[in-house]
């Protein structure tokens, strides 16, 4: 097996500690076992490179990969890279890491959480090398293997968590899945809005975005009025105490008009008419409401020449853009579609998809 020369570490540089209950280790060689959440599936090299590696591998510098069929259907795999050597063995029903970190400990760690969170369940041990203990491990929820809850509130409609991550800082969950890492929530919300809006635009609609990351970009902008329409206002008391940089001034705002209330119902009887609708919903279907409802009911609400932007996960990594399920939905209402992707850290280093729609097709309209 091919080794990499250990280098010196740069003194200035503080180690990245991980943590696992009751207990803080650095992440200098750490051991991980990550239960499959389809077992029984017999590993192959193709299988692993595109079910577990695709989006993990380009987390690491210059990674050389190696696979190694074992007994009992399983197969070895090693990554080479100058941020660490990390030695994969994965069977029908178990993946092991055994990483060794040797110049980035951060990327490592980036690498590992997404395996964990492109194909494993939350049942999960952890150990840290070279003398630590095996010990049970409940990772935080959305893929993160070290974050921690900090603090966490039941609303009338959700779970809201405020977590701690050691690479990302802090991060707020609503029911399992995460919505931002306080250090790039700017990444998200600033290429949302700039993506979208375009110097005519000055009534604008925010549908979801409880957390005012996206409402404090519009307000950046010379517009006269924006309404934004949140389910749920604890999300907005919770992050006011949390993150009270993501929220900053905006509830204050003269032309920031907030609603609590359910954004489809406002959809449905909603007389006012937007240049912008900026849609920070789930990219999936709601309750009743298809996607095809939901662009339906956001289309009825602009204005002549509005602008519909919404966001989606790139999940089709060996398909166009179109073939998303969401982007599709907004094509078949309107002429023109325009994408631009980012990566964003604090989601597993996934690819993110920003969409810009104008162009309502005339069959489309609603009166």
């Amino acid at each position: 097996m091919k080794t990499v020369q250990r280098t010196a570490r740069d003194p200035h540089r503080t180690p990245l500690q991980l943590w696992r209950p009751n207990a803080d280790f650095k992440a200098d060689w750490f051991e991980i076992e990550l239960r499959l959440d389809t077992p029984n599936l017999v590993p192959t090299e193709s299988r692993i490179r595109v079910d577990m590696l695709t989006s993990a591998l380009p987390l690491l510098r210059c990674p050389e990969v190696t696979f190694r069929p074992l007994a009992a259907e399983q197969m070895l795999v090693s990554i080479t890279s100058p941020d660490a050597q990390i030695n994969i063995r994965v069977s029908p029903h178990v993946i092991a890491l055994d990483v060794h970190v040797i110049e980035n400990a951060e990327a490592a760690v980036r690498f590992c959480e997404n395996v964990d969170g492109t194909c494993c369940s939350h049942l999960n041990r952890v150990r840290s090398m070279p003398n630590g203990e095996w010990g049970p491990f409940l990772p935080l929820d959305s893929g993160y293997l070290f974050g921690r809850v900090v603090e966490s509130h039941e609303s009338s409609f959700q779970t809201i968590k405020v977590a701690e991550h050691p690479i990302s800082g802090r991060a707020l969950l609503l029911n399992r899945e995460i919505q931002f890492g306080a250090l790039d929530e700017e990444i998200f919300s600033a290429t949302m809005v700039s993506h979208a809006i375009h110097d005519d635009v000055t009534r604008v609609l925010i549908l979801g975005g409880g957390d005012c990351g996206v409402l404090r970009q519009v307000l950046s902008r010379p517009v006269k009025r924006v309404v934004m329409v949140e389910l749920d206002e604890d999300v907005l008391t919770f992050c006011r105490e949390h993150f009270p940089k993501v929220v900053g001034n905006t509830p204050e705002d003269p032309r920031a008009e907030l609603r609590f209330e359910d954004a489809f119902e406002y959809l449905a009887t909603c007389d006012e008419r937007f240049d912008l609708v900026l849609s920070d919903l789930p990219d999936t279907p709601i309750g009743d409401f298809s996607l095809d409802d939901q662009i339906e009911l956001m289309s009825r609400v602009l204005a002549d020449n509005g602008s519909l932007g919404t966001h989606a996960q790139y999940t089709k990594f060996d398909g166009a853009y179109e073939s998303e399920p969401i982007i599709a939905a907004i094509s078949r209402r309107f002429e023109t579609v325009e994408v631009t992707r980012r990566v964003i850290p604090s989601y597993q280093d996934q690819i993110w998809l920003f969409v810009r729609a104008n162009g309502l097709r005339t069959e489309a309209r609603r009166i």
